[in-house]
This record gives structure tokens, C-alpha cells and sequence, in this order.
């Protein structure tokens, strides 16, 4: 019997990043559908077929996305192939998209982050679009795979549920299967980082919250916590703090490649650090920990009371 395509529909670079791993073979087999978002701009797809969908930056430019979208579905030949013949092909992905409806069947959901673990909420007007059963609470959805990140809060998703360690899949892949995710994701293994402890910042000071003089001094006690470590800082996106001016020691990380491969690059990272940012969720490294505001008054007159009990230990 042929093998089935697969058609993986997703949003983020981490979503790809699973794929990759978890589905290695496929890749050259599988038709891509996914949002204009920024972060996917120079990714070096593998696959033949490809279906870029804009969604837009406000209320207005989306909705008229949105009717773009069921138009192309009726007008593009081969995109119509697929939903009139879901029979004949594999669904993987994420199911929350607004151009994620039409493709459900049989679907395979792959892991996001921390919204796969929590109950959603959405506009009614965006609940209209994809309906109200996302994140694998659909009929439509057959298998949810996640990497157990934190505990899942909906227990009617649970049977559905399937774990992955993404170290261990990473793992198991032979040195050109890394070197083609690799490529993939425009890394190169010089971004090897050499370090025990790998602290994610966030752009607080940028985003008005507190100066940039009081942020360093928040990230000055994080540092001094694991003074007996190499350290390596992840610089947010967003954020124009030049670390390097301020830690001479601690060497400062800003490849665009996803967070999460340079850590599968770089094993010696056991331990992520973050105040509160929940990326620090979806990084395979053995510990993750999270100060949480009460770190520090500053972030908790900001920020309220953010809990710190989110620490997470991977597997041994």
C-alpha cells in the first residue's frame, strides 16, 4: 500500500522543530502549510510544496485574511486535492490556526508550548472561525503528542495524549539527519554553546516596565547564583541590552536559530534559567527553573505575584 504524504499545518518555528525530529523521514515527503508569521521567514523548507497563509496584524486585516483563505481554498487546484481526498493523506500539526479547520481529519496535533497544557480562551469571533474544541479536543483530532512540559489541566484530552522526549529523539538521529535540521533552521555548529547554565532574559526594560540598570541587577544575582558555572546568556529577540558591556564573563548568545536546537547542539547545558518567561517550557535541557516575581519586590510590584513553583525537572 502507498505510503500517505504528509500535510503539516503550524505557526511557530519549536511546532517545526518537533516535526523535524519526530518525523524525520517525511520530510522531503510532506506539503507545508503555515502562516506568514516573521520567524518562519528563512526557514529552508525541505519539502516540494508549500502554501504561505497571511493572517494579518489587527481585527480587520484578519477577518479579510481570513475570507482570502476560504477563497483560495475554492480557486487553488491543488489545495482543493486536499480536502476532497483527506483519505489519501497524513494531517499533522496545530489544530488552533484559523487555516487549520478545513485539514482536520484523523489529525495528529503536535505540541506548542504551554497552551496544549491549559484550557483555551479565545474572542467569540475567533471561536467562530475555528470552533471551540482546539488543542486536541476535537473528534476530528486522533493523537496529541507532547513532551509532559507540566502537568495537562483538562483531563478529557488525556487519552489522546501521547509523551515524546525530544532529547532522546534527537538522540537517536544519525549526524546527517541533524545536519539537514540544522541547515533547515539556518544553525550552524559553530553556535555550539560550551556551558552548564543557559539564562533566558526578557525585554523589561524595553518594554517600559523597569530600567535597564534595575534589570541588570536582577540578572547580576541570577549569575552570581551559579558564579561555580559557565554561563550563557539567551538575549530575547527584542531587546537591545548589550549583556556583553555588563558580563564580561558570561558569553552572550544571539543566533536566530529556535532556543530549543541550540540547546540539542549544545549538551553540556543541563540547567535553564529564567525570571518568568514561559519559553523556558519548551527548551530539552534536564532543569529548568523559574524565580518567578517573587525573585525580586521590583518585578512583583510590575508583575504581581508569579509563582516560582513552575521548577521543572526533566527526565535522568
Amino acid at each position: 500500500m502507498k505510503m500517505r504524504n504528509n500535510v503539516f499545518v503550524f505557526d511557530s518555528p519549536y511546532c517545526l522543530l518537533i516535526y523535524c525530529i519526530l518525523f524525520n523521514h517525511q520530510l522531503h515527503d510532506t506539503i507545508y502549510i503555515y502562516s506568514d508569521n516573521v520567524s518562519l521567514r528563512d526557514i529552508n523548507f525541505p519539502g516540494k510544496e508549500r502554501y504561505i497563509i497571511k493572517k494579518g496584524n489587527n481585527k480587520t486585516s484578519k477577518i479579510f485574511y481570513y475570507f482570502c483563505f476560504l477563497f483560495r481554498l475554492i480557486i487553488n487546484p491543488k489545495l482543493r486535492k486536499l480536502i476532497s481526498n483527506r483519505k489519501d493523506y497524513r494531517f499533522l500539526g496545530q489544530d488552533h490556526l484559523f487555516f487549520s479547520k478545513p485539514f482536520l481529519n484523523e489529525f495528529i496535533l503536535l505540541e506548542d508550548g504551554l497552551a496544549n497544557y491549559r484550557y483555551p480562551h479565545y474572542s467569540r469571533l475567533y471561536e467562530l472561525i475555528i470552533g471551540g474544541h482546539t488543542f486536541g479536543r476535537s473528534t476530528k483530532v486522533n493523537k496529541i503528542l507532547l513532551s509532559g512540559m507540566i502537568d495537562i489541566i483538562d483531563p478529557t484530552i488525556n487519552d489522546k495524549v501521547e509523551f515524546f522526549d525530544l532529547i532522546a529523539a534527537w538522540e537517536k538521529l544519525n549526524s546527517v539527519q541533524k545536519k539537514e535540521i540544522n541547515h533547515i533552521f539556518n544553525y550552524c555548529i559553530e553556535d555550539e554553546l560550551v556551558a552548564d547554565v543557559m539564562i533566558l532574559t526578557q525585554p523589561l526594560s524595553e518594554d517600559g516596565f523597569i530600567s535597564e540598570n534595575e534589570k541588570i541587577r536582577l540578572y547580576d544575582e541570577i549569575i552570581k547564583e551559579y558564579n561555580d558555572k559557565k554561563i550563557v546568556i539567551r538575549q530575547h529577540p527584542r531587546e537591545l541590552t548589550d549583556y556583553s558591556l555588563y558580563f564580561k564573563d558570561v558569553k552572550v548568545n544571539k543566533v536566530k536559530a529556535p532556543v530549543e536546537l541550540v540547546v540539542l547542539n549544545s549538551p553540556m547545558i543541563k540547567t535553564a534559567v529564567t525570571l518568568f518567561s514561559g519559553g523556558i517550557f519548551n527548551i530539552p535541557c534536564r532543569e529548568k527553573i523559574f524565580k518567578g516575581t517573587s525573585f525580586s519586590p521590583l518585578l512583583s510590584k510590575h508583575f504581581g505575584n508569579i509563582s516560582n513553583k513552575f521548577e521543572v525537572k526533566g527526565k535522568k
